[in-house]
This record gives structure tokens, C-alpha cells and sequence, in this order.
């Protein structure tokens, strides 16, 4: 799957029903899957936008669906680990802290 990398508001068209209609700056563009694109979703924006975009495609509730949410903690773990990396090298500690607390909700998810 192509994965466009840095999906945010000012990178989203969307047309008077508010569905999308393009999508503008591929620069973070790369292979992957669905799953680890909603992760970063849900690491960006949180759980609550993350839900919101499901609900947007008719999918299922997270609530509903244990093995999504599984599945999409375990792929923000991975991210996670790289972003803290990164956070760490900078001397980022805000930046490190709040990927940390983010990493122990995901944590917390794959614990159920």
C-alpha cells in the first residue's frame, strides 16, 4: 500500500459532503499498510480524531473491535520507539516525554 506519511488537515481536500477529494504533499509518501497509516493518525491526532475518520468510512467502532485496536497499538509501538530515538538525540524532552506517554497508552492497550 502506498502510505502518504504525513496525513493533516492542510493536506486534505474535501468536497461540500466533506468527503475527501485529494490529498496534496507526498514528501513523507512510502510503502506500508493501513494499519500503521492510522497509527500515525491516532499518534497525531489522538484515539478521538482516529475514531471519527473510521466512523467517516463506516467502519467499526474501536471500541467494537478489540483486534484493531491491537493491531494499531502495536503498530504505534514501533513508531513510537523511533520517534523517542529521535526525541532523545535532539535533546527534545518535551517532544520525548509526550511520545513516552504515548507509547504507555499503547502499552496499557496491548496489556488488556
Amino acid at each position: 500500500m502506498l502510505c502518504h506519511g504525513d496525513v493533516s488537515p492542510e493536506h486534505v481536500f474535501v468536497d461540500a459532503e466533506l468527503r475527501v477529494s485529494g490529498l496534496i504533499n507526498w514528501g513523507m509518501w512510502h510503502g506500508g499498510s493501513a494499519i500503521g497509516e492510522l497509527a500515525y493518525v491516532a499518534n497525531t491526532y489522538g484515539w478521538t480524531d482516529l475514531q471519527a475518520v473510521l466512523e467517516g468510512h463506516g467502519w467499526i467502532s474501536l471500541d467494537d473491535d478489540p483486534e484493531l485496536r491491537r493491531a494499531l497499538a502495536t503498530s504505534l509501538v514501533g513508531q513510537l520507539i523511533g520517534n523517542i530515538a529521535h526525541h532523545v538525540t535532539i535533546r527534545d524532552r518535551a517532544g520525548a516525554d509526550r511520545n513516552v506517554a504515548v507509547l504507555r497508552q499503547a502499552v496499557r492497550i496491548l496489556e488488556r
